[in-house]
């Protein structure tokens, strides 16, 4: 045998070998660290991320075997409970549901048609009150799901306790609320007659004791009101710092200005973790051809912002949740998205779903559900996590439907 056949042989036979062993590390090791560091989560402490990306596994062919799962998955059988390929969807009926959320022990919703609020029982809705509320726009959650702020087309607002059925009113000029840990305190915008008016304020959930804490001018369109889990936080302001980096500040309960910190891209929107010691963030930039990018910072006050993990997923933040411990996060993300639906999400407006799960623990994005049932396709426009993390609840974009996926 001359050399050049000795040479290819060899070449082979290496060839061989490295394939063998990327097919290993792709779908039979066990999971162990990849862009995050490991430990035990106590007391839903996350893992804190090195700058860096989430490892993707893919669904390759019709057969392939998860690490997360343990087993092979046909991806042309649909399953009742999520595995990675086709998952039967649970229906809950034909009515549109409005600003539906999941707690820890129950999930609540508002019926525009019945102008009443519901929370579930298995599958059938069960009136929260017997109380009518006709035509709420928009609907804002205590935590513990026994208090609701509903905002009118006309601007009225009123808290409403569904334990002692008190109804209190707010003034007009309050929008863009939100509660704080135990539900007793609100934070909000009050939009004056000028830009000299308008202020971030908090007070008390009895509408009482309203108080200042930052002025707004002409910048409210760029503060996120959302009060972080630790109650350290009341709402974030975004700056532009230059054509493709924001800045992001944290505002305390107190007027505090923590620490700022830069995210690179555009349109920054976001999603507090469980105990707020993580930030669930979206951005677009021209390198994604702005689309969103899905990405994840820990930290306290002092320390958010300083590392910054890419979760590989092109979606938005109010399309994902945590787990309770906050080592998982599950999202929708759209497929085949068009060029921009990160600046205009309308762009993506009715494209079909896949969903995730981002463990934080491994740092891999594992493919979790593709859903079919009696539409077509399904959108979700927002993800909940059931209170004993076994269903995956998201509501319909296109019919305003409630639907789930199992998970156990």
């Amino acid at each position: 045998m001359d050399r050049k056949k000795i040479l290819l042989v060899i070449g082979f036979v290496v060839a061989v070998i490295v394939f063998g062993w990327l097919l290993y590390i792709l779908f039979f090791q066990p999971s162990g660290p990849a862009d995050v560091n490991v430990n035990d989560n106590v007391n839903g402490v996350l893992p804190q991320p090195i700058s860096g990306n989430i490892s993707v596994i893919e669904n390759r062919n019709e057969n392939v075997s998860l690490p997360d799962f343990g087993n092979t998955i046909d991806l042309t059988a649909p399953t009742d409970i999520a595995r990675g390929g086709l998952t039967n969807v649970v229906d809950y009926g034909d009515q549109a549901v409005q600003d539906f959320t999941a707690g820890p022990g129950d999930a609540v919703f508002y019926n525009k048609d019945a102008s009443q609020f519901f929370r579930l029982d298995g599958t059938r809705a069960v009136p929260l009150s017997d109380q009518k509320f006709f035509n709420v726009e928009s609907v804002t959650w205590a935590q513990n799901l026994d208090k609701a702020i509903m905002e009118y087309p006309d601007g009225s607002n009123i808290i409403y306790d569904f334990t002692t059925e008190r109804q209190i009113t707010l003034p007009h000029e309050l929008t863009d609320f939100s509660f704080n840990s135990n539900g007793e305190s609100i934070a909000g915008k009050w939009f004056g007659d000028t830009d000299d008016e308008n202020w971030l304020m908090v007070g008390d959930a009895n509408g009482s004791n309203f108080q200042l804490v930052e002025p707004l001018g002409d910048r409210g369109h760029n503060v996120e009101v959302a009060h972080s889990p630790n109650d350290q936080v009341i709402a974030l302001v975004r700056e532009p710092v230059d054509a493709n980096t924001q800045s992001v500040l944290p505002i305390g309960v107190y007027g505090e200005n923590f620490k700022s910190f830069n995210v690179d891209g555009l349109k920054f929107e976001s999603e507090w973790s469980p105990v707020g010691n993580a930030l669930l963030y979206n951005v677009t930039t021209a390198d994604n051809n702005y689309n969103p990018e899905l990405w994840l910072t820990t930290g306290d006050t002092q320390t958010l912002g300083t590392s910054h993990l890419n979760l590989q997923l092109n979606t938005r933040a109010e399309k994902c949740a945590f787990s309770s411990s906050g080592t998982s996060i599950y999202c929708a993300e759209s497929t085949n998205l068009p060029r921009g639906s990160g600046l205009y999400p309308e762009l993506a407006r009715g494209l079909p779903d896949a969903f995730f799960r981002i463990d934080l623990n491994s740092g891999q994005k594992i493919p979790l559900a593709i859903p079919v049932g009696s539409q077509t396709a399904y959108t979700a426009e927002s993800v909940f996590l059931s209170g004993d993390e076994s269903q995956l609840f998201f509501v319909d974009e296109i019919t305003g439907r409630l639907h789930s996926i199992r998970l156990k």
